[in-house]
């Protein structure tokens, strides 16, 4: 949500390795827009949501978490605690659907 928001850093990933430009296309951009707005309608953070919804799937095996403070690295565990309604998974397949791969 931070590039949405326009509270990036010039550390921040997008803005600190180039090479993950295909994540910092409009398609990108549409898909975390609109997965931002299915975590503010939940009242969640997009992190929290993100999270919560691979930890929920049950091939899962790991987590793979990133932090570049400490701040993030407690949203990031603190995860684990966030139950994703019904509601909430429908909001999440109908953005899935819309824009399956939004990094290709």
């Amino acid at each position: 949500g931070k590039y949405h928001r326009g509270t990036d850093k010039p550390d921040s990933r997008l803005n600190k390795f180039p090479s993950m430009s295909r994540y910092n296309k409009p398609q990108s951009w549409e898909a975390a827009r609109k997965y931002q707005e299915v975590a503010d309608k939940h009242g969640l953070t997009l992190t929290q949501m993100a999270l919560q919804f691979v930890n929920s799937r049950t091939f899962l095996t790991a987590n793979i978490i990133g932090a570049t403070s400490v701040k993030q690295l407690k949203e990031n565990i603190d995860s684990i605690h966030v139950e994703l309604s019904n509601e909430c998974l429908k909001d999440i397949e109908r953005v899935h659907e819309s824009i399956p791969n939004p990094a290709p």
